[in-house]
């Protein structure tokens, strides 16, 4: 085989330069791949911020519904409500429903009568002296 005549026509600058190149080059992309890496970080930490805030949030409301599951105001709630227990002192008042009643049928309108005429003299004379 021959010699490659390139090889031979550069000078040292000119290797040095390319390798300068190639290295930056190399430099370049893996600086890229770090900047992708720190964007892909970014989002899942703001990813995990917001569920962590979900989790707190929920966190809250189970303190405060354990905070009132172990007051005595849900005790007697539960005792009252579901166990059907009173203090003393109370009434127990039972409530037992009843059947609706009948209802009562309406009689056929009967024609109107008019009112019998009598006179204010005719009503006096039966307070005063009666029949």
């Amino acid at each position: 085989m021959g010699k490659k005549p390139w090889l031979h026509k550069m000078t040292l600058e000119q290797l040095i330069a390319v390798a300068a190149v190639a290295i930056s080059a190399v430099f370049l992309l893996a600086f890229g791949g770090q900047i992708v890496e720190v964007y892909r970080l970014r989002t899942a930490l703001a990813g995990a911020d917001g569920r962590l805030a979900q989790l707190q949030a929920e966190e809250a409301a189970l303190q405060a519904t354990r905070t009132y599951v172990q007051s005595d105001e849900y005790a007697e709630k539960v005792a009252r409500e579901e166990l059907n227990k009173i203090r003393p002192g109370d009434r127990r008042t039972i409530l037992v429903p009843r059947a609706a009643p009948e209802p009562t049928p309406t009689p056929a309108a009967a024609p109107e009568q008019a009112p019998a005429l009598t006179s204010y003299l005719g009503e006096w004379w039966q307070v005063f002296f009666g029949e």
